[in-house]
């Protein structure tokens, strides 16, 4: 088994990305967006490159998920 990724403090270290919403001052796009439901089904095809803002946003929703999780279990201990 894994040991739990922890700071220097000993507090978890949890994954950290794109946790904030910031609009890009030269093209005015923000750095994160939802997928369409239609990619979030079917995923990336070969050789696709996805936009930097649709994994943006599935890393910082993975690493919250990640998070909830892990204070879900701590409450059961």
């Amino acid at each position: 088994m894994a040991d739990r990724p922890l700071k220097k403090d000993g507090t978890p270290n949890y994954p950290r990305w794109a946790t904030n919403l910031v609009k890009d001052d030269i093209n005015k796009e923000y750095n994160k967006y939802e997928p369409p439901e239609q990619k979030k089904d079917v995923g990336w095809a070969r050789e696709e490159v996805p936009p930097r803002q649709w994994v943006n946003y599935n890393s910082d929703l993975i690493a919250r998920w990640i998070e909830y999780i892990d204070q879900e279990i701590e409450k059961l201990k």
